[in-house]
């Protein structure tokens, strides 16, 4: 593919023969010289593709480009650019027997082939990766925030902007509703907050493949930019600084998808840990997998996320010209209650059926500290003081104590991170309380919910110097009474996190 180097700076800025460029380049400038329009922003020429300085600028300010420009093409079913805008796909062809050769119509109604055109453009909502370049992580905030969008697909031709949507299968267009990826996106999110939708965004990204796991922060740096608000403080690695919205922000968890219509691929269910000096192990973006949001997909208005810990400070240091990318030193120090607890293993119990999980993550751990009989829930799993099993569950009671097991979710596959021999920590970040939730036991998803308080947290590992770096997510099972549990068995202490 033709692309500007630092090398050939010189000579794309005085003349790029048209028939060196890839199909879909070629048939966008025919389009737009049809429309009159005489400039058009490529990345792979408009950036200097070698050149990290100009190529992190530009990737900062990519948000001006999409929200100014009269219109983004999308050439949705393309494999890449050699592919071109008009494929001809099997939905726009039907064949006639009595002629010498094939009659390209649309079919008629609102049949069969009609409902699948619509499928790989715009009606597979915010969730769906149905067509080629909606799976592509770069094109996630491209969709977002374009004021509109004509489409190119194997079987139609579409414009989306913010009022109407119009389909080559529509004799009038329809006014913008949930059908299309931007205003679904956008109407699935207005009854909550600016910060629950960044998490959702998050969310949506990170199921999206990435050629380049460098690229996780850039890729997504024209959206943070957009929704930067005084409100929300600065930018961190992917979270923002209020205390609130940081401590929600560490609430991620790996290679979680909570929807079995989810599609998304291997690759981006498996997590490894970036390369040091990109993220700090706190942030999502400091792994190459999908993440998800503990309580991302609840309105606050229902219920309520309760923090425990606090935020004393957040150092970040940005490694270049852009603010939203990687960063090269970041730590936090919080203020919470810090419990020291031992790894057991892998968990023996499946994940739930709705999850869709690669590198089985779910952990067993175990208090170091001991609580009395009266001090356990009833829920609880625990281990009597010395037991040769890793873990018993019921109510019998020991003069020594017991310690408690609960679980993690370990932040990249097949226990990489897991040293036995190291010291590793619950850090309490928050709880739900959905005891204050005025629909309780009126809808399914809290009826699945058995517990009043249910707390989370951070798993980590000590570091020599002192400090810790995180390994996982606790999410508690310990039902009724959990979090007063871990409470019982913490310190409240300043700890800090690389």
């Amino acid at each position: 593919m033709v692309k500007t180097t630092k090398s050939n700076f010189q000579q794309q800025c005085d003349d790029i023969p048209f028939i060196s460029l890839p199909a879909t380049f070629r048939d966008a400038i025919d389009i737009l010289h049809a429309l009159g329009i005489g400039y058009a922003w490529i990345d792979s020429l408009c950036i200097i593709q070698d050149d990290a300085e100009d190529w992190n600028r530009e990737a900062a300010r990519m948000s001006q480009v999409y929200m100014n420009g009269l219109f983004t093409i999308a050439a949705d079913n393309a494999p890449d650019s050699s592919y071109g805008l008009f494929l001809a796909g099997t939905q726009r062809r039907i064949s006639a027997g009595c002629l010498c050769d094939n009659v390209y119509v649309r079919p008629a109604g609102e049949g069969q082939l009609t409902a699948a055109a619509h499928t790989p453009i715009l009606h597979s909502g915010t969730k769906g990766t149905a067509s080629a370049l909606s799976s592509r992580a770069w094109v996630f905030q491209e969709r977002v925030l374009s004021n509109r969008t004509l489409h190119f697909a194997e079987s139609e031709m579409a414009w989306e902007c913010g009022t109407v949507l119009q389909c080559e299968c529509q004799v009038n267009a329809t006014p913008i509703s949930s059908t299309s990826f931007r205003s679904a996106y956008i109407e699935s999110q207005q009854h909550s907050s600016l910060h629950l939708r960044w998490l959702v965004a998050v969310t949506d990204f990170t199921m999206r493949s990435i050629t380049y796991p460098s690229d996780r922060l850039p890729a997504l740096a024209g959206l943070a930019a957009v929704t930067s608000d005084a409100s929300r403080g600065l930018y961190a690695a992917g979270l923002w600084r209020t205390e609130s919205q940081f401590l929600h922000g560490l609430l991620w968890m790996a290679g979680y998808i909570d929807r079995l219509e989810q599609v998304v691929s291997t690759e981006v269910l498996r997590s490894d840990r970036q390369p040091p000096g990109y993220a700090p192990s706190w942030s999502w973006a400091s792994i190459t997998g999908c993440v998800n949001f503990i309580g991302s997909e609840f309105d606050q208005e229902q219920h309520s996320l309760m923090m425990d810990a606090r935020v004393m400070e957040v150092d970040c240091t940005s490694r270049g010209l852009n603010p939203y990318g990687p960063v090269s030193e970041g730590n936090v120090a919080l203020l919470g209650a810090l419990a020291e607890v031992q790894i057991v293993g892998k968990s023996l119990d499946q994940d739930p059926p709705r999850q869709i999980r690669h590198g089985m993550r779910r952990w067993e751990i175990f208090s170091s500290g001991l609580l009395m009989d009266a001090d356990i829930p009833a829920a609880a799993s625990w281990m009597p003081l010395n037991s040769p099993r890793p873990f018993k569950r019921g109510s019998a009671s020991s003069a020594d104590g017991y310690h408690i097991l609960d679980e993690a979710y370990m932040d990249v596959d097949d226990g990489v991170e897991v040293d036995m021999d190291a010291r590793h920590y619950f850090l309490l970040i928050g709880y739900y309380d959905f005891r204050s939730d005025p629909l309780r036991g009126q809808r399914a998803d809290f009826d699945k919910l058995n517990e009043d308080t249910s707390p989370y947290g951070l798993l980590l590992r000590r570091q020599e110097d002192g400090t810790y770096r995180r390994i996982g997510l606790v999410v508690s099972r310990l039902g009724i009474g959990g979090f007063a549990v871990w409470r019982k068995l913490a310190v409240v202490q300043n700890v800090t996190i690389y």
